[in-house]
């Protein structure tokens, strides 16, 4: 009888003894002397333009260190997010953040910020984008694409005739940006006893990660430390090098514990550039 190493053995996860006993570093868990906290101002509206930032009340704020906004990071080209932006397009956009030495006084800075945003069309409802007049989520345009011309922003309308058979059931087919073909389509048609057509929509889901999002950043000898929640080491050092402005060799990334990520920690997110 064959001998397994793992089959039919006990096993016992390396993390689990430490998860078990509390002893396990979550990004949360890290900290460092004279660290100081930050807080954002997310954008209270679905899509708008940053037309004033007021910080007079908080001008001469004890504990406060200093105010980020999106006038003072790195451009990031769409439709990957920038750390901080003057173009809100969701509610909860990052539009600019508070360093203090602690956290309620961060909060409370936060607070008393005040922000004049220009509201500007959105749409809640894809089909509502996709009528003729229409309001785009973007300024950009309504749909982010690849085609053989190329990967961009572009504004796509329907017909009324596209619009009433898809109410009707009926879903368009989208263009193809690869050709290929394998065997004999028509006749396999032709042959089958059974053709079965029905249209299906799915909602949209969120990653209901345990662990929130967060992450905490010091710079030494050149290099950005950023200790994050994440879901791959490899994948996050281009992004956050992206978002941080710098070359990947100058971020080191360390992430012991992820509480949870379901495919929403794989690349670096915006917050965890933030402290950087």
């Amino acid at each position: 009888m064959k001998k397994y190493k793992h089959i039919g053995k006990d096993f016992v996860p390396p993390d689990i003894l430490g998860k078990v006993t509390g002893k396990a570093r979550f990004a949360e868990d890290f900290k460092a002397d004279g660290m100081v906290f930050a807080r954002m101002y997310t954008s209270p509206i679905a899509h708008g333009k940053v037309v004033k930032i007021d910080t007079s009340a908080i001008d001469s704020m004890e504990g406060l260190v200093g105010v980020l906004t999106a006038d003072d990071v790195p451009i990031v080209e769409a439709p990957n997010a920038a750390i901080l932006t003057n173009n809100p397009v969701y509610i909860g956009d990052p539009i600019l953040a508070v360093a203090a030495t602690d956290e309620k006084i961060a909060e409370e800075a936060i607070s008393k910020i005040k922000v004049d945003i220009m509201p500007l069309p959105f749409a809640v409802d894809p089909l509502d984008s996709l009528i003729e007049g229409g309001p785009d989520a973007r300024e950009e345009g309504n749909v982010f694409s690849r085609s053989r011309e190329g990967s961009g922003f572009r504004t796509i309308k329907w017909t009324q005739q596209q619009v009433d058979e898809f109410r009707a059931g009926k879903e368009p087919a989208g263009e193809s940006i690869n050709d290929w073909n394998y065997g004999d389509l028509e006749k396999s048609f032709e042959d089958a006893e059974l053709i079965l057509e029905e249209p299906f929509v799915t909602t949209g889901y969120a990653h209901m990660s345990m662990e929130p999002r967060t992450a905490m950043a010091y710079w030494e000898n050149g290099t950005c430390y950023v200790y994050g929640s994440a879901q791959s080491q490899s994948f996050w050092l281009p992004g956050l090098a992206r978002l941080l402005g710098v070359e990947t060799k100058d971020v080191v990334l360390i992430s012991e514990n992820t509480g949870g990520g379901f495919g929403s920690k794989i690349g670096a997110y915006p917050i965890a550039a933030l402290p950087g």
